[in-house]
């Protein structure tokens, strides 16, 4: 039935902040999408599950970050894209399963983006591998307009490649523990 509502508990699992009211339209055919539009497994032609939410901020754990299944970059780069894509400007990171997000080989930072921990103390982002830096951008490219906050950062001796302080233009760090 057109307008049916149904409430979705996640989108990779319960409780992982992939949480939209979705409602039936019997006549919708949009192309699917992470957050707003979803087509049934094995439908074809018309018909989606549209969401009636309007977001600011994406939830790194809806792309599969946090779970403790091996190294978070992919989900976190995928969740930063959709981000950047939508207009949206913030990227939350809640607690993660294993107490970490595992950064392999690094984020990029996006400019007019916040980053941000919520809900406790196991908001951390862990270095992992060897030499690998939690961040990363070109060397001499300008990020302007970035916020970090509410994050813990284990670096394990790495910080930062190709930033320079000098690189960053209106941005603030606040709220962190290194």
């Amino acid at each position: 039935t057109d307008g049916y509502p149904v409430h979705v508990l996640g989108y990779h699992a319960a409780g992982d902040g992939g949480s939209p009211l979705l409602r039936w339209s019997s006549a919708s055919t949009a192309s699917p999408s992470r957050l707003s539009v979803v087509q049934p497994t094995g439908h074809s032609g018309a018909g989606r599950w549209l969401d009636t939410q309007t977001y600011d901020r994406v939830d790194v754990r809806m792309f599969g970050a946090g779970s403790g299944a091996g190294p978070d970059d992919d989900a976190i780069n995928a969740a930063s894209a959709y981000a950047v894509a939508q207009g949206y400007g913030t990227i939350v990171f809640p607690q993660a399963a294993r107490g970490y997000y595992a950064i392999e080989g690094g984020i990029p930072l996006c400019g007019q983006m916040r980053y941000t921990g919520v809900g406790g103390v196991n908001n951390a982002l862990r270095a992992v591998g060897s030499n690998n830096p939690l961040f990363l951008a070109s060397s001499g490219a300008s990020i302007a307009n970035v916020e970090i906050d509410h994050l813990s950062f284990d670096g394990q001796g790495v910080g930062i490649a190709g930033y320079g302080t000098e690189y960053f233009a209106a941005s603030h760090i606040h709220h962190c523990n290194f």
